[in-house]
Formats: structure tokens, sequence, C-alpha cells
């Protein structure tokens, strides 16, 4: 190929990568539940000014190790609060993965077939979707490309500070995956060795490894004991095989659905691919350790098998036609992926905001002008995270009814959030001042401002009246619904 033609070529690959991922990837309003608490956790590192122990709600946080929260925290004082803040990093290392994909298929194969690689890659749906949105699975599956390009290459120093890496984007499954797949492969290739020289290099980058991977596990157990060993490697690391969290269940085959859907239309490529047991032996034993590892695992999310996708990417171009009508359906591939991603954006983005209460809720509540002077409370319904990100105030947890009817009694300037049945349950008990707030179907908040707020606009909703009516209560008018 000419090198003038390469450059513009690349250039329109690096076009469409930028599209795919980037277009408009701000315009959504953070995600509940997993993106929101994300954003949230590295809202409250920026307020704090904690790096060490992660807050969610001013309580610690857990769930997972720091390295995408401390990138998030740093975006948002860089970039300021907003969504494209916490989604950039994530942005970053799903180009970053395409970039590797791409290297990794030029030392495997050839231009072509790293070419075809970069193409599935960036058009598979879902590292679309994890790209262009704040989770932690782009993090390791990009260190996890990293260390598997740098084994290969033979760049062992770089392949333990990559395991690293992903030990701190998410646990363990940082070292499980690259040595449950490096061991066997210097085995299969004959090429395990016990030099001297090579021993010594395993300690010092051992070592290494330990000396960037562990300082913050050691600090937060320093500061919270056993409590954080047995939720960080008990609750949120081993439970995922043996128990199932928060209902993310799924049969034996989830992950066959997940890579039907998630790397469509490729898969439908991939079993001719694995019939023709074509490409090299690495990739194959890193399909099939990620595969197996989480589909035995009882708790399953989409997410948890992105770390198979490069092999996958890598091993569909090695067995894509060179002929004319490979070609011909590979660009419809990808125009088709290009068309998806377009309506998707347009057309299923504004629609989804429609039920997704915390942002416009928060943007109502943070044009009072007595903002400043509000206590929030959370009765019964579910924290979203969002309320947190977007409100930057921490939200207090409250279970028994009498004391939402004390709290919305008071002097005290408060929100109260609630599911619109608890609140119907017991409006006749509150007090006729308070007013009512609302954003989609599930969602509702009680004020109790006394006058210092502007009647709240309503939402369409079947649960909860278009038209409401207002009548003089004790200093404000108060929200009535009609009779039913």
């Amino acid at each position: 190929m000419p090198g003038s033609r390469k450059y513009y070529l690349w250039a329109l690959i690096l076009l469409l990568a930028f599209f795919l991922f980037g277009y408009k990837m701000w315009v959504p309003s953070v995600y509940e539940e997993d993106e929101a608490t994300i954003a949230a956790v590295a809202g409250e590192m920026v307020q704090d000014g904690d790096l060490v122990t992660m807050h969610y709600n001013h309580q610690p946080w857990f769930h997972k190790p720091p390295l995408y929260i401390w990138l998030a925290a740093l975006c948002l004082k860089l970039f300021g609060w907003s969504e494209f803040a916490v989604r950039l990093p994530s942005l970053l290392f799903g180009l970053g993965t395409i970039f590797l994909i791409f290297h990794l298929g030029k030392l495997m194969f050839e231009d072509e077939s790293a070419l075809y690689a970069a193409l599935m890659g960036m058009t598979s749906l879902l590292l679309i979707v994890l790209s262009r949105t704040g989770f932690v699975d782009t993090p390791l599956v990009f260190f996890i490309t990293l260390a598997f390009y740098s084994y290969f290459r033979g760049w062992s120093t770089l392949f333990f500070i990559s395991c690293a890496l992903a030990v701190l984007s998410k646990g363990l499954l940082g070292i499980v995956i690259p040595f449950s797949v490096v061991f066997p492969h210097l085995l299969i290739d004959k090429r395990f060795k016990f030099s001297l020289k090579d021993m010594f290099w395993f300690i010092v980058n051992s070592a290494l490894l330990i000396a960037l991977a562990t300082p913050w596990w050691i600090m937060e157990y320093q500061i919270h004991g056993a409590v954080f060993i047995e939720k960080m490697f008990g609750k949120f690391t081993w439970a995922i095989y043996t128990s199932t969290l928060q209902a993310h269940s799924g049969p034996i085959y989830f992950y066959l659905l997940v890579i039907l859907i998630g790397f469509f239309p490729w898969s439908l490529f991939f079993p001719f691919a694995a019939w023709k047991r074509k490409g090299n032996s690495l990739l194959w034993l890193w399909f099939s350790v990620v595969f197996i590892l989480f589909s035995f695992a009882q708790t399953k999310i989409p997410g948890y098998i992105l770390p198979l996708f490069p092999p996958m990417v890598l091993l569909t171009a090695q067995a894509w036609p060179r002929n004319r009508a490979g070609r011909w359906s590979l660009g419809i591939g990808v125009g088709l992926i290009l068309v998806l991603i377009l309506a998707a954006v347009e057309i299923l983005v504004p629609v989804g905001e429609a039920y997704k209460p915390a942002k416009p809720l928060a943007e109502k509540i943070l044009k009072e002008p007595a903002f400043n002077e509000i206590k929030f409370y959370n009765y019964k319904t579910w924290l979203r995270g969002g309320l947190l990100f977007y409100l930057k105030r921490d939200i207090k947890l409250i279970s028994e009814e009498a004391e939402v009817i004390k709290i919305m009694g008071s002097d005290e300037k408060s929100v109260c959030f609630m599911d619109p049945k608890d609140f119907y349950r017991i409006q006749s008990q509150l007090p006729k001042w308070i007013k009512v707030g609302s954003k989609g179907f599930e969602l509702l908040y009680a004020q109790n401002f006394r006058g210092a707020v502007s009647p709240a606009s309503r939402s369409a909703s079947p649960s909860l009246p278009v038209n409401p009516v207002y009548r003089r209560g004790p200093g404000s008018r108060s929200f009535v619904p009609p009779a039913r």
C-alpha cells in the first residue's frame, strides 16, 4: 500500500473510532446503578480529598480498587463536574485497547489481519457501550491486553507492570487472567526455562508488581482492618463465584448470549474461525480462560466478559476471507454498526433520559435559593448514585415512616426522596405545606421549605397526576392529588 494512501486510511479509521466511542458520549446523564456509583464516588474523592479510602454517601466504599476512581476524580478536577469527565478515562482506555489489538495483530499475523481486527474491535457493540460510559471494565481489558502484548514481545517488565495496574483496576483478576494464560502457554510452546537469569528477572519483576499493586491495599487494611478484607476479597471478589450478587444471575450459557449480541455482527462468523482453528495458541488460551472463568461464576454481568474480546477479534480477523466478498462483508458490517450507534445516540438516548429521574430532580433542587440549607433524606427506595453526584451532598437513609412524618413536619428545610406509592400511603399524615416534585414513574421527592421553593413542575405518569391542584396551607401552597 503506498505511503500516502496508508496515512489517509489510518486517518479515516481514527476518525471512525472517535465517532463510535466519543460521539455525544457526554449527553446522557449517568446511568444507574454502576456508572452513577462510580461518578458519585469519584465526586466525593474530589470533595473530601481522600485518595486512599473511597466513599459513597460519605461511607467507606470497598467495592472496587481505586484506579478508575482516581482517574475520574482527576478529570472532574481538570474538566469540571460533568458526565464527560467521568467517562473520559473509559473512552481513552477503549481507544487504547483498539490500538493494542492492531499492533498485536501485526506481531502475530500481518497488516491486513491487524487492520481487520482494529475495525472489528471498534465496531463490537459491548466495547462501544462500555467505552462510552464510566465503567472499570475498560481499564481492566486495556491492561490485560497490554500484558499479553508485552508477553508476546518478550518485554517481561512491562508485562508485570501491566498486571499490577490491572490489579488496581479490578482486583485479583488482573493477575489471575494473565498468569493463567501465560504459564500454560510457556509449557505448550516449550519455552519454560529455569536459567538463573530468567529466575532473577522473574523475582525482580514480581517484586515490582508487588511494589506497585499492594501499597493501596496495605493502607486500606491499616485503616479499616478486617472489614476491608472481608468486603473487598469476600463480598465483592470471591462471592461472585459462590453466590448471586444483586440478582445478577444467569444460566451457564449466559455469556454465549452476551458474545452473540456484544460482538455482533462478527460473532456470527466467529464459529467459522473456531472451526478453522487458525490463530496463535496464546489467543485460544486467552479466550478459553476468560470464558470458563466467568461462565462458572454465580454472578453474571455482561461487562465481566470484556477481556475475551481482544482474542475473539484477532481470531476472527485472521480467519476472515481475503477475497472481494470478504472485504464487502467487512464494510457492510462496519456500516451497520455505524447506523446502529447513530440511531441509538439520536433516538434511543433521548427517549431513555425521560426514565432517568436523578439529573432533572437534582437540577430542579439546585435552582432553589435555600439549597445550602436543605437536608436530604432517602426513604426506603434505593439510593441513586446520580442524586449524590449531581447534588454533591450526602443523603441520610431513613426506614421508619414515623421519622419521615416527623422530618416533614419540622421547621427544618428538607427533601425526602421516596417511591410514589410510599408517599401516597403516608400523605394524609403529612403537613399541608409539603410540596411534591417528580420525574418519571419511580421516584418522587417531598419538600418541606415552608414557602422557600416554587411549586415543582410535574411530568406525565399513570401513577402521578399530570395537572396538580394547589390549595393554601399554613405559610405556603401545598400539593393535593386529585380525587381518585
